[in-house]
């Protein structure tokens, strides 16, 4: 892509808010960014390498923690596309909507799961005017569908799809499916200094990713991590942990109330005592996660920290240190 090129996406882009199918919108912000979504076991990675990396790379390395992907459609995804990082032009895709969230195995979509996801979401104009990237009018899973990296290829990108939300007829279906997946790519990996921002679906997702990051790159990244209150990034349709209260008596975690897949699930749960490193388990093979999840803290133990997970999926994780003299 040449200076050029960039400077005249970065025109265009600076233009889609104010076009008729986003303007007035909750969505006029979309155009700002540009998205990459993965599950929180993998972004503490990325954070603690500073980069993304294709998945042609993490394969041949064998570092991929979590797979999101379906994985009949990675298996019929061509070579070149699996040598790129892949990000989105918006949130909320069709591919995002069959995969987000902790849903049982026999609910899941394609094979496809992403427990915790977490968004990244990049500046778009830093992004373009300093990334060699290309760029597609939907889904370069399709064998049909094709990139590009001029400003000319980008004008003609069909943003009003791309950009839709709501309802479709059928007629209408296979189209807007397709265009709402259009990506970005950047060959082997893309270095995070576009970064903006970063989303968890709650609190407790956050507090999550925060525990699970070494001290340095906690203190690099927390100001940087948020929680998506208003913006409206996730579909919030399936199981994940909205808070969780830590004291010196009990543990009480809670779930999503409007989860249309709240079980069951195979629940683990421990408690590691801080001084003594004693760790404390439990398990439920059939747990339901319609109500919260109270556990009491072993008694003689102060401080801890604790782990919970989903069908072996992490959803939680943090720590309690107790405080004699709080004030």
């Amino acid at each position: 892509m040449t200076p050029q090129d960039a400077a005249s996406i970065c025109n265009v882009i600076a233009k889609l808010p104010n076009q008729p199918y986003l303007k007035n919108t909750s969505r006029d912000w979309w155009p700002k960014f540009i998205y990459h979504y993965t599950n929180i076991k993998n972004t503490a990675l990325i954070l603690c390498d500073g980069k993304l990396i294709s998945r042609a790379q993490l394969e041949r390395d064998g570092v991929m923690s979590l797979d999101n992907a379906s994985p009949t459609i990675i298996h019929n995804t061509r070579v070149e596309v699996k040598g790129c990082v892949r990000l989105y032009f918006r949130p909320r895709t069709p591919t995002q909507y069959n995969n987000e969230g902790v849903r049982p195995i026999n609910r899941r979509s394609l094979n496809a799961h992403c427990p915790v996801p977490v968004f990244f979401l990049f500046d778009s104009k830093d992004f373009f005017t300093n990334t060699d990237c290309y760029f597609s009018e939907g889904n370069m899973a399709s064998p049909t569908c094709t990139a590009h990296n001029t400003a000319r290829h980008f004008a003609q990108l069909p943003f009003e799809k791309i950009f839709h939300e709501g309802p479709v007829t059928e007629l209408q279906k296979a189209s807007i499916t397709f265009h709402r997946n259009a990506e970005i790519l950047v060959p082997n990996e893309l270095a995070l200094n576009s970064l903006k921002y970063l989303f968890c679906r709650s609190p407790a997702e956050r507090e999550t990713l925060l525990f699970t990051l070494p001290s340095e790159i906690r203190k690099r990244w927390a100001q940087k991590i948020g929680v998506d209150s208003k913006l409206n990034v996730f579909f919030r349709r399936w199981t994940f942990v909205e808070s969780a209260i830590l004291d010196n008596n009990v543990v009480v975690i809670n779930f999503s109330p409007d989860s249309s897949t709240s079980g069951p699930f195979d629940l683990y749960y421990e408690t590691i005592d801080l001084s003594t490193k004693q760790q404390y388990t439990f398990k439920n093979h059939q747990f339901e996660a319609t109500k919260p999840f109270r556990i009491a803290v072993p008694t003689g133990v102060k401080s801890y920290k604790v782990k919970l997970k989903l069908d072996n999926d992490l959803v939680f994780a943090g720590e309690y240190q107790f405080n004699e003299n709080p004030f």
